[in-house]
């Protein structure tokens, strides 16, 4: 495709000299005159034996009023416009914006920034005592806006969408950065990938794929996430402990830093206003936490219930009902309620159970908003008033159960990358 250099023009002496150093710089094969009506006459000085309209093709815009910044935007914005219509990439298109007046020059300026154009180019060099360019000194120079639109993507947007967990949408920017590598040093490059890090890293997390998060954020020196690093290397190693001693449940098992994780991602489905999301989550950090204390304290696996370890603690009624529980495959499975009923069978005296028996009729009502919502079994909404109500209880059961919690839990937090 074909080059395009679009110019503001003004009417002081010697800006024809200026304006003939910058279309000799970008040779371009079309150019745009950004005029007023006073400074259109300026297209028709000579320079090397040439009218300035002459040196190439192009094509005069006329301001109707150069002083209205408004105007003048809008003006600018319908040019770049036209010519991405027209089939030019920004990439095709350089803007110089020497002269013209400083209204003129501000727009052309912010629009090839918006619009991330090529270049970005004015002419300097010594000046006389009118602060005009001496002739013979010109100096060009040049910046390119896809620099100045990236650093606002990277400053402004992907901590914006990263703050409300919009991860996609960051790796969509950053693949905007990947893009233009060409325009970055070394050093700017390797800052990329290490925010690509941050980002993927903290996205496995939220979609619990504590190893490969674990894995990126690692690589991560720019912010300090030592305690997210630590949180998740105790969540490993604690689900590798358990792993070892229930064999075969083959690494799907429940932990105390699982608990607390699932609790964390609830309170950002909360936060995003997906309060459905939310108590879903909620509904199966309960569930995990009466498994991990049959599991644990009894050792029952809830997903598969040995009767034989049920003989010591139950009558021979309470067994013939759970066996009578058996599914297709010939497993005992017990879902939430059930859990907590049989950790209060075998011992009513603990704490777990004191705590499930003060709290039943409540977790009773409240686990009804799972289970009328859309995501479950009915097409009720879930609102913030229903999410609190259930969150408080989860907080205390984990508090109960879980003496480091407060710590767990501040350790589980994202960051907030700042603007």
């Amino acid at each position: 495709m074909k080059k395009i250099l679009i110019m503001s023009v003004g009417m002081g002496r010697g800006i024809e000299s200026a304006l003939y150093g910058s279309i000799k710089l970008h040779n371009p094969d079309h150019v745009v005159f950004i005029t007023t009506k006073a400074s259109e006459a300026t297209l028709d000085r000579m320079i090397y034996g040439k009218k300035i309209r002459d040196i190439t093709k192009n094509k005069c815009v006329i301001l109707e009023n150069e002083e209205d910044i408004e105007a003048s935007y809008e003006l600018m914005e319908k040019v770049v416009e036209n010519l991405l219509q027209e089939g030019y990439s920004p990439n095709d298109i350089a803007v110089d914006f020497t002269t013209g007046t400083k209204v003129m020059s501000a727009a052309l300026a912010a629009v090839a920034v918006i619009y991330d154009l090529s270049s970005l180019t004015y002419v300097s060099g010594q000046r006389d005592e009118n602060g005009r360019v001496i002739s013979g000194t010109e100096r060009i120079m040049t910046l390119e806006p896809l620099k100045i639109a990236l650093d606002i993507k990277e400053r402004k947007e992907i901590p914006t969408y990263f703050n409300i967990y919009q991860f996609n949408t960051c790796l969509g920017v950053l693949q905007k950065f990947k893009t233009f590598e060409r325009v970055f040093t070394s050093e700017k490059r390797k800052q990329i990938n290490e925010l690509e890090n941050i980002i993927v890293g903290f996205q496995e997390w939220d979609r619990f794929n504590h190893k490969l998060a674990r894995e990126r954020l690692f690589e991560v020196k720019r912010f300090n996430l030592k305690k997210q690093i630590e949180f998740l290397d105790n969540l490993i190693a604690e689900r590798i402990s358990l792993s070892k001693r229930f064999p075969e449940l083959k690494g799907k098992i429940p932990t105390t830093h699982l608990i607390v994780d699932l609790f964390s991602n609830a309170e950002r489905r909360a936060e995003e206003g997906n309060y459905d999301d939310a108590v879903a989550r909620l509904y199966r950090t309960i569930e995990m936490i009466g498994q991990f204390i049959l599991l644990t304290k009894y050792n029952i696996n809830p997903g598969d219930v040995d009767v034989e370890k049920l003989k010591e603690k139950l009558s021979t009624d309470q067994i013939e009902t759970y066996d009578r529980k058996r599914d297709e495959e010939g497993k005992i499975r017990l879902g939430l309620k059930e859990i907590f009923e049989l950790i209060v069978k075998l011992d009513p005296t603990n704490q777990t159970s004191q705590l499930y028996l003060d709290l039943k009729d409540d977790l009773k009502k409240y686990l009804g908003f799972r289970n009328n919502s859309i995501l479950a079994h009915g097409f009720e909404p879930i609102d913030k008033e229903k999410y609190e109500k259930l969150r408080q209880i989860v907080i205390k059961m984990m508090e109960k159960m879980i003496s480091n919690f407060d710590e767990m839990l501040a350790n589980s937090k994202f960051i907030k990358i700042k603007q």
